[in-house]
């Protein structure tokens, strides 16, 4: 069955990119993809395997029966939710918790316009769902990072000591990860950074550990980017790659729900992961300027007060990391 397109001439990157204009993408008025086109656009491709696999289905039915299926969870953030696709291993699908006004029902093509690394960015979108290249790998962090970092700063909830004993266990297994990777990890922070764009360090879930290809891979843009222009020239450094990697929001209760010898051990890894991402920062080009850390937890912690949706934790969470290691910074 051929899966049409509508007619598209401009996209607006709202959720992805709004510091930029509208993008004009080149697409046909209505696209026809059959097995025998020759199209080499990654959602050219996803739809070449939808066809086949799925001949007699519309996408945008698809995706709600795929996104229906809670065993194909792979994870979930702040404004979306992540499935696979069965019979389709390269590419998965999100449910936007918050449908984007800005689109319809059609699924339209997406530009990448940071096409030096693979971000997970949608080549497919429409207001409920996003098409995306899939990354290898595992989310870091603690599963479900942000309903726990919610639940301690608006009820102080504990964090449960399997999940810190989990986290634990991936930051050795990151440790283990020879320089070159962080290296690589920190080169796509610069890159984002030659880009205007700001990561967001707060979620580890926001890093992919692939351990079979040891590679660190980050996704997941802030929803605006351009609210962080005020920190050029440098939007991202060193620090921000140590508190993703470190969980610092949420260290110093992970340290809390650890035994003694767990707690030495957590210490230990955490030296050796930040001398690790220094080390990266400086070969890629990172600044090492702390401040740009701190302006940006003052900046997301204040603009979530004036909403009425936060408090002090976030700077009260970073500085009592920072505390605890200020001997290798």
């Amino acid at each position: 069955m051929p899966i049409k397109i509508i007619p598209v001439n401009f996209i607006n990157y709202k959720n992805i990119h709004p510091q930029n204009p509208p993008v004009k993408i080149n697409i046909q008025d209505t696209i026809s993809f059959s097995c025998s086109q020759k199209k080499t656009s990654k959602a050219a491709d996803f739809l070449k395997k939808f066809e086949q696999n799925y001949p007699d289905m519309d996408l945008n039915d698809a995706a709600y029966e795929f996104t229906s299926k809670e065993e194909n969870k792979l994870g979930q953030g702040a404004k979306k939710v992540v499935y696979s696709i069965d019979g389709i291993n390269d590419f998965v699908i999100a449910r936007l918790l918050t449908p984007d006004k800005n689109l319809g029902s059609e699924f339209i093509e997406c530009e990448n316009p940071y096409p030096k690394y693979n971000f997970s960015l949608p080549i497919l979108q429409n207001s409920n769902f996003m098409i995306m290249e899939k990354l290898n790998g595992q989310p870091y962090g603690m599963d479900n990072w942000q309903t726990k970092y919610v639940g301690y700063i608006k009820n102080g909830s504990a964090i449960p000591a399997q999940d810190a004993k989990s986290f634990l266990d991936k930051m050795i297994e990151l440790e283990k990860l020879p320089l070159n990777s962080f290296v690589d990890f920190a080169s796509q922070v610069k890159y984002l950074s030659e880009h205007g764009i700001k990561i967001d360090f707060f979620n580890p879930n926001n890093i992919m550990i692939d351990f079979v290809n040891k590679k660190i891979q980050y996704f997941d843009f802030f929803e605006d980017p351009s609210k962080f222009l005020f920190l050029k020239p440098d939007l991202n450094c060193t620090q921000d790659l140590i508190c993703v990697l470190c969980d610092a929001l949420l260290h110093d209760e992970c340290m809390k729900a650890l035994d003694d010898k767990d707690k030495t051990k957590l210490c230990e890894v955490t030296r050796s992961i930040i001398r690790k991402c220094q080390i990266a920062g400086k070969i890629a080009g990172l600044s090492d300027d702390k401040t740009i850390t701190e302006k940006t937890y003052s900046f997301v912690q204040n603009s979530l007060m004036k909403k009425g949706l936060g408090d002090k934790k976030y700077m009260q969470c970073y500085k009592k990391f920072e505390s605890r290691y200020f001997d290798s910074f």
